[in-house]
């Protein structure tokens, strides 16, 4: 449901059980608590990537039948995935090294 205004989605919203109104009308606690979530606001983070290994095994599993992957592309995949787990963990690590070091 899409409202052209605040003012329109407070009245259409409006329930005896639930009382609507804009922040600036709000209490003095709403307003410090709206305050302190947009610290817990984060950027967009993007999906990870699915690799062939995991949705084979997924769609194997719920169909109840063993997969037909190969040994050796299974072996890939596994190599594909621990790699990318390490990047990511490295990734993190430098991160962390940044914020903790004492350079500056």
């Amino acid at each position: 449901m899409w409202f052209v205004t605040a003012r329109q989605a407070i009245e259409q919203c409006s329930n005896p059980m639930l009382k609507l109104r804009p922040l600036y009308e709000g209490t003095q606690n709403s307003k410090l608590k709206a305050r302190r979530n947009v610290d817990f606001l984060q950027p967009y983070k993007e999906r990870p990537k699915t690799t062939k290994l995991v949705a084979n095994r997924l769609v194997a599993g719920a169909l109840g039948m063993r997969s037909k992957m190969s040994k050796e592309e299974r072996q890939l995949e596994r190599e594909k995935i621990k790699a990318e787990r390490e990047r990511k963990v490295n990734k993190e690590k430098q991160k962390k090294d940044l914020w903790e070091s004492d350079d500056l």
